[in-house]
């Protein structure tokens, strides 16, 4: 199959890696797979497409693809999205933010010869779901990461329950595999974040209920990774009138393998306020690392999380929070049981292989009930 991905956005924010991922996992099945991506602008470096060049993918040129709506950028993405169409017509065109599937759509407008298009939709609620309410209807086929989510957007949205399918997020689990050699547990006890450092990620809730953790168990430590122009307000002087400055560490960014050893580190990951990736890719993340997640009942998060087994989903209430910390960090024996119990259980949901595989097959089925007209290159492509 001749498939191309569109992502509005040149920055590695939000659902890019698992865009990129399934790009690759897909490229590696056989299938001739290409990438568009955005612009990057003059000065910038651009994680993304560094990212899909050592997966193998080379972004293709040409596109501008804002995030955001721009009547100029948006026209010229058209133009050559149809150009490319009448060139060399791939069979799929799937896409993943609100901007590129506009794109898309504008392009098909009027085209015999046009690709079966497929969005991924990563929200975690309905609250999430953006312009789909507009925009879905043009897809074939909606592939959600959140069951729930799922459920609601035929209704939500106005399309046929058949064409929504719940499809798991997927990690490199190669990558983020457990380690039982990590001395987490010679360690001193320590609790992780994964946030950029802003007002809504409900800092003062964690920091609070960590406090009240120190007074249980003073030899505990908080790891913060991630950053923000807000680290100071939001949390180093909340941390300091807490009286806890010393028992939090602020990591910032963490690149690469670096980030895989700090997870997996972790005796217990606490994850509160979803970011700009709705499907919280870091809890997958950390549940394949082998560590414990406490977690909000926000979004898709009480999904991802097993209550009792692989951690548990709290209240938003520092007290309530801090005694699931507690079980955790205080029990060795609960902290193994749990550490294996995320391991194998994302070791069954979490596969990118699987997750290409199953796109695979939901490809094939789109293209084997297609319309000849409508179907693009899709008799070229059951001819090869």
């Amino acid at each position: 199959m001749r498939i191309l991905h569109l992502f509005s956005n040149w920055k590695w924010t939000g659902p890019a890696e698992p865009a990129v991922n399934l790009a690759a996992s897909l490229s590696d099945l056989g299938h001739e797979v290409e990438l568009a991506c955005g612009r990057t602008p003059r000065g910038n470096r651009s994680f993304l497409a560094e990212r899909a060049r050592e997966v193998g993918l080379e972004p293709l040129s040409g596109f501008r693809l804002r995030k955001h709506r721009s009547l100029v950028d948006d026209f010229r993405d058209v133009r050559t999205l149809r150009r490319k169409f009448r060139e060399e017509c791939p069979d799929i065109l799937h896409v993943h933010l609100d901007n590129d599937h506009r794109i898309a759509r504008r392009a098909m407008v009027g085209r015999e010869a046009a690709p079966l298009l497929v969005r991924s939709v990563y929200a975690g609620d309905r609250e999430e779901l953006g312009a789909l309410d507009v925009l879905a209807p043009s897809a074939r086929m909606l592939l959600c990461v959140s069951s729930r989510v799922a459920e609601e957007l035929p209704a939500r949205c106005g399309v046929e329950r058949e064409r929504v399918l719940h499809l798991e997020g997927a990690v490199d689990l190669d990558r983020f595999s457990s380690d039982d050699d990590v001395p987490r547990l010679q360690d001193e006890p320590t609790v992780g974040v994964v946030a950029r450092m802003q007002t809504h990620r409900r800092f003062e809730l964690l920091l609070e209920a960590f406090r009240r953790v120190v007074e249980r168990l003073p030899t505990a430590r908080l790891h913060v990774i991630g950053r923000g122009t807000n680290q100071k307000t939001v949390a180093e002087e909340p941390a300091r009138r807490l009286g806890i400055e010393d028992k939090v560490r602020f990591l910032g960014y963490v690149p690469g393998d670096e980030y895989v050893r700090a997870l997996r580190r972790l005796r217990t990951l606490v994850y509160l306020v979803p970011g700009s990736d709705g499907s919280c890719r870091t809890v997958r993340e950390a549940l394949a690392c082998g560590v414990p997640v406490v977690c909000s009942r926000r979004g898709i998060l009480t999904e991802l999380v097993r209550e009792g087994e692989t951690g548990f989903a709290v209240e938003e209430d520092p007290a309530e929070l801090a005694r699931a910390l507690l079980r955790v960090l205080d029990d060795s024996l609960l902290q193994r049981r749990m550490s294996r119990a995320a391991a194998e259980d994302a070791r069954k949901r979490f596969s990118l292989e699987e997750q290409a595989r199953r796109v695979e097959t939901i490809y094939k089925e789109l293209l084997g009930n297609a319309a000849p007209k409508t179907a693009g290159g899709a008799a070229k492509a059951r001819g090869r």
